[in-house]
């Protein structure tokens, strides 16, 4: 039977769901199993029904977890330096107007061991300091993908700059999975 005082019930409530908790996410997932897009829907209906308390509740929480988040991506980045490589390299080749931007850092280490760590340019070993040159760089139009890009060191990446190959580059005929 509720109580009257609104702070029993949420007692309540709390203690049942934390008796009962297995058991309640189970129906619960049972029915999103069985109605996937009913389930969506009633969602939905429920958050325009409420959605000013929703929004007023997230406000509410906001500045707790925005540090919560900060410090949790400044770890991701610290722990994760190569993935954010990644990912700014395909967001700056999208910007630039690339069609694909498929290249992935698996891709980039298996192409310097094929290399074998050496400047595709001017052969020089560069472990661990090479640089992804695009063959057709990006403002001329070229594509973030394996067959545009070649390990280079700084130097002749840097004289390369926007321009066309300083000399012929063969690159290589595998492509990767």
């Amino acid at each position: 039977m509720p109580y009257k005082d609104p702070a029993k019930n949420a007692a309540a409530k709390l203690a049942y769901y934390q008796a009962h908790k297995d058991e309640i996410i189970q129906k619960l997932q049972e029915a999103r199993r069985a109605d996937p897009a009913g389930t969506k829907q009633k969602r939905a209906v429920s958050y325009d029904a409420h959605r000013e308390e929703i929004q007023e509740k997230d406000r509410a929480r906001y500045p707790a977890r925005k540090a919560e988040r900060a410090a949790y991506i400044k770890d991701y980045r610290k722990k994760n330096p190569e993935k954010i490589k990644a990912i700014k390299a395909a967001t700056r080749a999208r910007r630039r107007g690339a069609a694909i931007t498929d290249f992935t850092e698996q891709q980039w280490a298996l192409m310097q061991l094929m290399y074998e760590h050496r400047c595709a340019y001017c052969g020089k070993s560069c472990k661990g300091k090479l640089t992804k040159d695009h063959i057709i760089a990006l403002s001329k139009g070229g594509d973030h993908t394996w067959s545009n890009i070649v390990p280079a060191c700084r130097s002749c990446n840097s004289k390369k700059h926007t321009g066309p190959p300083r000399m012929p580059v063969q690159l290589l005929l595998l492509i990767p999975k």
